[in-house]
C-alpha cells in the first residue's frame, strides 16, 4: 500500500486547527510501548495521576520525583519529546519543550523536575534530568454545555467550547474534561512531535465515544482519521512543500 497522499484542502483543513481560539488536547501517537512503562514512582507532592492540577506547590522549592523504568536504556530517552506515562504520574515532557513553552507563557505553568532511573540490573545504572511534568497553574471552565453532549453520568461525549474561554492563558486544566487544554499559538510551537499530536474537540469527541462530527460518516471520517490525521501529525518531508512558507524550517529538521 502506498503513502497516503493529503490535497492541498486537507493540509489546509488540518493546520487550521493551529489558529483561532479552539483548544487543543495532546494525544499520544502510536501504541503505548512496553519499553516507557513506569514501574516506580516516588515523590515528595500528590501527583494525583495528572487529572488534576496538583495543589500546594512552592515554586520555589525543589521537590523530589523519582520515575522507575525496567528496560529503558538511557539512550533511548534522547529523540522522546514526551512519555505518555499511563497513569501512575503526570506526562513528561522533555526539556526542549518546556523551553519552547517558557518563552511563549511562562505564567502559566510549573516545570515539575523528574529524575529518570532504571530499577533493574537489565541495563547500566543511569540517572536522566531532561524529563518535566508540566502542571498548569490556572484551570478553566472552557466547554460549553449547552452546545456538548453529556451523557447521564455527566460525562461530556462531544465537546463544544466556548469561543474564547482562555481569559489570557495559553494552557490550563479545563475543569471539566480533567486534562490540560491548548492554545492553538502554543500548540503550533511544539508542533509536529513523533510521540504526541494535538487533537481538535472533534477528534478528541470521537476517541471519548462522542460520535462523527457534523457532515461525516462512518467512510468520511475514517478517511479523516486514518489518513489526513495520521499524515499530517508528523508529516513528511515532501509535505512541507505544501504546508506553506512559515513550516519548511521545520521541514529541514525532519
Amino acid at each position: 500500500m502506498g503513502l497516503f497522499k493529503p490535497t492541498q484542502e486537507e493540509i489546509n483543513q488540518y493546520l487550521a486547527r493551529f489558529t483561532g481560539t479552539v483548544p487543543l488536547v495532546i494525544y499520544g501517537r502510536g501504541l503505548f510501548t512496553y519499553k516507557f512503562q513506569i514501574h516506580f514512582v516516588e515523590s515528595e507532592i500528590d501527583l494525583e495521576y495528572g487529572l488534576y492540577s496538583i495543589k500546594n506547590i512552592d515554586p520555589n522549592k525543589q521537590y523530589k520525583i523519582v520515575a522507575g523504568f525496567n528496560k529503558t536504556k538511557l539512550e533511548d530517552f534522547i529523540n522522546h519529546d514526551w512519555i505518555n506515562t499511563s497513569g501512575k504520574i503526570p506526562m513528561l515532557f522533555n526539556k526542549r519543550l518546556v523551553e519552547k513553552i517558557n518563552k511563549i507563557c511562562p505564567n502559566d505553568f510549573i516545570a515539575l523536575p523528574v529524575t529518570i532511573i532504571n530499577i533493574t540490573d537489565q541495563v547500566e545504572p543511569y540517572e536522566n534530568r531532561d524529563f518535566y511534568i508540566i502542571n498548569a497553574i490556572n484551570t478553566l471552565d472552557a466547554i460549553n454545555k449547552e452546545k456538548s453532549v453529556i451523557d447521564e453520568y455527566k460525562r461530556i461525549k462531544k465537546r463544544v467550547y466556548q469561543e474564547n474561554p482562555w481569559s489570557g492563558h495559553l494552557i490550563a486544566f479545563e475543569s471539566n474534561i480533567k486534562k490540560m487544554i491548548w492554545h492553538p499559538s502554543l500548540a503550533k510551537e511544539l508542533y509536529p512531535s513523533k510521540q504526541f499530536c494535538f487533537l481538535t474537540p472533534e477528534e478528541d469527541s470521537f476517541y471519548h465515544r462522542g460520535g462523527y462530527p457534523d457532515g461525516y460518516n462512518k467512510e468520511t471520517w475514517s478517511l479523516w482519521i486514518k489518513g489526513v490525521e495520521k499524515t499530517m501529525a508528523y508529516p513528511r518531508k515532501s509535505l512541507y512543500k505544501l504546508m506553506g512558507e512559515e513550516w519548511k524550517n521545520k521541514g529541514k529538521d525532519l
